[in-house]
Parts: structure tokens; C-alpha cells; sequence
């Protein structure tokens, strides 16, 4: 389970937050509500692996998809790439 601590308190205990950080994620509270957690570098290279592996699987998904359409449809590729590369060149 997570600690909770204030914004206040933890100003007052960042090194040792720091620490309990490495055992488990601390949450810190301002005002009623949650704006930060602090968490091991571990945890969070972790945590951010796990989201790049869930956006890649995403894009995989989405190109299966793609690939699907365009095949079912019997689409010209030159025409899908003119296509891509217009979505690409919006801002």
C-alpha cells in the first residue's frame, strides 16, 4: 500500500521520502487532492517500459489493421502512401 503525505510534510522529509520511495510509491496530497507520487527510478523506468510496449502494440495492431483494409479493398499502395504521406505533412 502506498504512504500518503502532504505536500507540506514531505518538504520537510524529502531525503527520507527519497528512501521509503524505494520500497514503495509515495503519494503526495495538497489541498484534498493527489498531484504527484514519488517512486523509485526503477519503478519508473519500469512503468515507462510498459507504456512504450503498450503504445508499440497499439501501432502494431493499428498497421494490421491498415494492411487488412487496403488488401481487402484491393487499394493501389502507391495511393495509400500519397494518403500517409498527407496525414504526415498536417500540423
Amino acid at each position: 500500500m502506498a504512504k500518503i503525505i502532504s505536500v507540506e510534510d514531505a518538504r520537510k522529509r524529502l531525503g527520507r521520502l527519497v528512501e521509503e520511495a524505494a520500497q514503495g510509491p509515495v503519494v503526495l496530497t495538497r489541498r484534498g487532492s493527489r498531484p504527484a507520487i514519488l517512486v523509485s527510478l526503477d519503478k519508473y523506468e519500469q512503468l515507462e517500459h510498459l507504456a512504450n510496449a503498450e503504445v508499440a502494440r497499439r501501432l502494431e495492431d493499428a498497421l494490421t489493421h491498415i494492411q487488412a483494409a487496403v488488401a481487402e479493398r484491393a487499394l493501389p499502395t502507391e495511393a495509400v502512401a500519397e494518403a500517409i504521406a498527407h496525414v504526415r505533412s498536417q500540423p
